[in-house]
């Protein structure tokens, strides 16, 4: 399995998604009953649960990019059911090539 760090930011189009996990954004998660979060003000942010299985950290991460891709490209068009099956697929689909993003 290739394990890929998400590192501190993501580039989606012309926007760095800077890219947080740790107790406190863990904490900050919980208090909405979220496992990650993607935020597209002028600071662009995606927050994930530090605390989940990596599978799940994969698949989350995954989840907040498409966020964050259609926010960009589709002026955030796609409803949360779209993203949550694209983001299931895709996920499927990256580990099938071996390819899991971690904290």
């Amino acid at each position: 399995m290739n394990r890929i760090a998400v590192g501190k930011g993501v580039k989606v189009g012309a926007h760095i998604y800077k890219v947080r996990t740790g107790q406190h954004i863990t904490d900050r998660l919980k208090e909405g009953s979220f496992y990650g979060r993607t935020y597209h003000s002028e600071e662009k942010l995606i927050m994930l649960d530090s605390k989940l299985p990596e599978t799940q950290f994969s698949q989350t991460f995954l989840h907040e990019v498409i966020h964050a891709v259609d926010a960009i490209y589709l002026g955030s068009s796609l409803r949360e059911k779209q993203v949550v099956g694209i983001a299931n697929g895709l996920a499927q689909v990256m580990e099938g090539l071996g390819v899991r993003f971690i904290k």
